[in-house]
């Protein structure tokens, strides 16, 4: 019987990609089959959108859409302070969560007709969601506002970048919150020597 059939992630992603390519190249994405994610270059800029699939025995598999908005330049400042941090580190990422997840991130798909509605769920969400997120946050004055509370590091260096005024109000409202006083002190002092080469910049 096809419900008994194990689903593979090869099987998952190809059918949710096929379904998906021919709408996100309307919108500028283009498919890269290596990596199992759409992404959109402009710029400085990369969009991505990652179809993530995981094989669980028996007949499990678990689904999920990260989403992450890059940018090389903010990058190449970050790099020269953190460590772990490479050009194509993600600012941050967001979660699409389908419907009827039963996880946070992930949806279940244990036979063929559960992959049919899971592609129409992707490109829902993806168009009602992922596209509206990328469209708030996809100029360094969106990127400065959006992390300010949630990534000093990008809020800091996408705002020097930006405008010197904002970079400042963001500096100060950094170093003066009690979120950064209760940071580990590495992170803070990584952090002020941040701070302190943006001064100068």
């Amino acid at each position: 019987m096809e419900e008994e059939l194990y689903i593979t992630k090869k099987q998952v992603v190809q059918v949710i990609s096929n379904y998906l390519e021919p709408v996100m190249t309307e919108y500028g994405f283009k498919w890269i089959k290596t990596k199992d994610e759409f992404v959109k270059k402009n710029n400085e800029w990369s969009f991505h959108i990652l179809l993530n699939s995981k094989n669980f025995w028996p007949l499990k598999q678990e689904f999920n859409i990260p989403i992450s908005i890059v940018n090389q330049k903010v990058n190449k400042i970050r790099m020269k302070i953190f460590n772990n941090i490479k050009s194509n580190e993600p600012l941050f990422h967001k979660w699409l969560v389908l419907p009827n997840s039963n996880e946070l991130e992930h949806k279940e798909l244990y036979t063929i007709e559960d992959i049919e509605i899971a592609k129409i769920e992707s490109l829902k969400i993806i168009k009602n969601e992922g596209l509206p997120f990328f469209a708030c946050n996809s100029t360094l004055e969106q990127i400065a506002e959006y992390s300010k509370e949630k990534n000093y590091s990008v809020a800091l260096i996408s705002s020097k970048l930006f405008k010197e005024s904002v970079y400042e109000s963001n500096k100060i409202q950094i170093i003066g919150s009690d979120i950064f006083r209760k940071c580990d002190l590495d992170y803070r002092s990584n952090i002020e020597k941040l701070i302190k080469l943006l001064d100068e910049m």
